[in-house]
């Protein structure tokens, strides 16, 4: 996360953080843009986690302007 981004009172913290979590904690996730098919996105989340075996997470994200 960056310094400018985390003082943001439209920006919660804990979103900043998710990422980083996910990469310590070693489970895989994917990103579903707004212009994405989130469809489409759990369809592909839940074919991975079928052939690693194994949690992952799908992040639903925006962008923060």
């Amino acid at each position: 996360p960056t310094g400018e981004l985390l003082p943001r009172p439209d920006v919660d913290s804990t979103a900043l953080l998710t990422e980083p979590t996910f990469n310590a904690w070693g489970i895989p996730f994917w990103r579903c843009s707004a212009g994405d098919d989130p469809v489409a996105a759990i369809a592909r989340l839940l074919d991975s986690t079928q052939a690693l075996g194994i949690p992952a997470a799908l992040l639903l994200t925006r962008d923060l302007n």
